[in-house]
């Protein structure tokens, strides 16, 4: 089986400056790396050629990046808001923040007090999944059969009667001609630690960020070591990067996930993602059913009349 992590928001030297201190995304990348295997890439780079599937092969893109309900959304720094961090596939233009989503923004719960002291609105760069089915589109081979993993937080999850971004990502890239895939998404907010992965019941979030603030007051990293181990490797590739952070991160992870599941805060491992494939349609059995009880009414009601 062939595989490759993407990691939308780049892996290039640009995106290695922006994810340097996001470590949540790092330890994604380090996880999705050592489960899905390799190489680590993104969309412009166009790697998706080593993905080439034959009859009765089948391949892996596992996307890796932070997520809201029906969203990708972009990493990086927190003052860098107008910085430039995505790219369109198609005219290879950058995009900023502002119109990476034609006009669709995420702003942040934790922001809003940053917000009314600065004056500034801090917008977050998000990818819905129309979005991201066509950079998935315009990068995978032709013949590309699979599976297209999205373990970013909330993937498989609903926003009121939308489509989750899994289920989403599944009915466009079927509408722009693929078959044979198989998009997963998962539950709720996604952990990932070296070795280990969880995904928090929804209900839960808000009890799992107490227990996260309590182990990192005793088992944060080490900020100095961390910038240290970077200025000595300024080399070092955004694959090595993650791989550092994972390491240097590791016990808390551990510590974090242990927890978590000790007080039944996260899903059993086979409710945890949601399965979507291209071809079906997960709303017309309902509405068939609904359809059916609307004219057996109508059936009914018109022999009944005409009995009376």
């Amino acid at each position: 089986m062939q595989r490759l992590v993407v990691v939308p928001g780049g892996v290039d030297a640009e995106a290695k400056r922006i994810y340097e201190s996001e470590h949540a995304v790092l330890n994604h990348i380090a996880w999705a790396l050592d489960q899905s295997g390799g190489p680590l890439t993104d969309f412009r780079e166009k790697n998706f050629g080593s993905l080439k599937t034959e009859k009765g092969r089948t391949a892996t893109v596992h996307i890796v990046e932070h997520g809201a309900k029906g969203l990708i959304v972009a990493g990086g720094e927190r003052n860098d808001q107008d910085k430039v961090q995505w790219y369109d596939t198609g005219t290879g233009r950058p995009i900023t923040r502002d119109d990476f989503a034609a006009g669709k923004s995420y702003y942040e719960d934790d922001r809003h007090a940053e917000q009314e002291a600065t004056g500034v609105e801090f917008k977050t760069a998000t990818m819905d999944g129309d979005a991201l089915a066509k950079n998935l589109h315009a990068a995978l081979p032709k013949e590309f059969v699979g599976t297209i993993r999205i373990t970013s937080c909330w993937s498989g999850v609903k926003e009121g009667d939308t489509q989750s971004l899994a289920e989403t990502v599944a009915k466009k890239l079927y509408s722009l001609g693929r078959e044979g895939l198989t998009v997963w998404g998962v539950m709720g907010p996604s952990v990932t630690g070296t070795g280990s992965f969880g995904v928090i019941k929804p209900e839960k979030e808000r009890d799992a960020e107490k227990v996260k603030d309590s182990i990192l007051k005793h088992n944060s990293i080490d900020i100095g070591k961390w910038y240290d181990w970077l200025d000595n490797n300024k080399g070092a590739t955004l694959e090595e990067i993650a791989k550092e952070s994972a390491l240097q991160n590791k016990v808390f992870y551990e510590k974090f996930i242990k927890e978590l599941s000790a007080q039944d805060f996260l899903y059993p491992k086979d409710k945890e993602e949601m399965k979507f494939e291209t071809g079906k349609n997960y709303t017309t059995p309902l509405l068939l059913l609904l359809a059916g009880f609307i004219v057996g009414g109508i059936i009914w009601v018109n022999s009944y009349n005409k009995k009376i």
